[in-house]
């Protein structure tokens, strides 16, 4: 059981760190549908895959406005639900 739970502690910090490094500067769409709304988190690798950085669309945050986007994730997640 501690093995799980220890699973399940590094996935959730690996979520962190996935939601909690860029968010939006403009809304993004993807192939014409909304993908990601301004201020809003940005997976880091779809960052990479599609290059939001190098197009101006996504910033990297730090300090507080990190906090936020992980708060604005788990929102945004169970609003899905």
């Amino acid at each position: 059981m501690a093995t799980a739970k220890k699973a399940y502690e590094k996935r959730a910090e690996e979520e962190l760190a996935e939601y909690s490094t860029f968010v939006a500067t403009a809304d993004i769409s993807f192939n014409g549908v909304p993908a990601y709304r301004a201020g809003h988190p940005v997976p880091v690798s779809n960052v990479e895959k599609f290059r939001y950085d190098e197009q101006g669309l996504v910033r990297r945050v730090r300090g507080e406005e990190r906090s936020q986007a992980q708060a604005a994730h788990f929102t945004n997640s169970d609003a899905e639900k």
